[in-house]
């Protein structure tokens, strides 16, 4: 059985799967996930890939690996598949990645400009996404109290780091590759987003209910349907 590494996005951490990692367990799947240093200021995607990649290593983990890329967490998860081998990549809502200025125009014009105006710099040039504006976009249908959790995890990210600046990837990875979409992400809009995968990659995504996080809010549900991409 694939060991899963889940990779979380922009101005998030490893707790946010702590509610879909137990329901991977029940379903027989070993699942782990780690920090991305996106606090630090010397590192970018390419970075932030090279460090899942070293981490994947000091852990031991075969080759054998299924990459779960949660928004930023897709672009990052598309690098790891250039630096080492993997068994298959499963993009949740995600912020694609980009070879060139055509596919970041695509990408843009298929994020929500609400995301702009949610995100301020604090004085330590640090981007910080305002809880009211991730309550609306990021959780508006996670029940509250764990929504008041997810609130609390959310980290301080370094604006390099942010997919909605231009950071090209030189090809996209030669890796089986499948996708799942949420019909209410505030973030990424379900009909553009289905159109741009299935242009760019010629796969049909799997749309779950809900909104950006359904690690948090149908944990469960996510679960069963990645144990049925897996297998």
């Amino acid at each position: 059985m694939p060991e899963i590494v889940l990779l979380h996005g922009g101005f998030h951490g490893a707790a946010c799967w702590s509610a879909l990692i137990p329901a991977l367990a029940h379903l027989g799947h070993q699942a782990l996930a780690f920090d991305l240093p996106i606090d630090r200021a010397d590192t970018d995607l390419d970075a932030l890939a090279l460090h899942a990649v070293n981490d994947i290593k000091e852990r031991g983990l075969s080759d054998g690996i299924v990459l779960v890329g949660h928004s930023m967490g897709a672009a990052v998860a598309a690098r790891i598949a250039i630096l080492q081998p993997i068994e298959s990549i499963i993009f949740l809502c995600p912020g694609l990645p980009a070879t060139n200025h055509v596919e970041q125009a695509e990408n843009m014009a298929a994020t929500n400009t609400d995301f702009g105006e949610a995100i301020t710099i604090d004085p330590d040039g640090m981007a910080v996404f305002l809880p009211e504006a991730a309550s609306r976009i990021f959780y508006h249908d996670v029940p509250s109290a764990l929504r008041d959790e997810a609130l609390h995890w959310m980290r301080r990210q370094w604006p390099s780091q942010m997919t909605m600046n231009y950071q090209p990837m030189r090809q996209f990875p030669d890796t089986p590759l499948s996708a799942i979409l949420s019909e209410d992400d505030r973030l990424l809009p379900v009909a553009a987003n289905t159109a741009l995968i299935r242009g760019r990659y010629g796969i049909e995504p799997h749309i779950l209910p809900g909104g950006h996080s359904p690690f948090l809010s149908r944990p469960q549900h996510l679960a069963s349907l990645l144990n049925t991409i897996i297998f």
